[in-house]
């Protein structure tokens, strides 16, 4: 997360040229790994960067927190 704003938005550092399309559910952590924090989705890529809805909030979400796709995830 590079960025948090007022309005439910989040900025975060990977975009298309990552495989990141519009639409796309994530879900955001902690940056140690150490607490579920919510869910978001796309709004909008760019070639590194994106900027997502936040649909879920379960903790306050602050710049250097993480975010998954949970492709690889079990």
């Amino acid at each position: 997360v590079m960025a948090v704003q007022g309005t439910g938005l989040i900025e975060i550092s990977i975009g298309s040229d990552d495989g990141l399309n519009k639409g796309a559910f994530l879900r955001i952590f902690r940056a140690d790994g150490s607490m579920y924090l919510g869910r978001a989705q796309v709004l909008r890529t760019a070639p590194d960067k994106s900027v997502c809805n936040v649909l879920e909030r379960k903790g306050v979400i602050t710049k250097g927190d993480r975010v998954s796709s949970g492709i690889n995830d079990k």
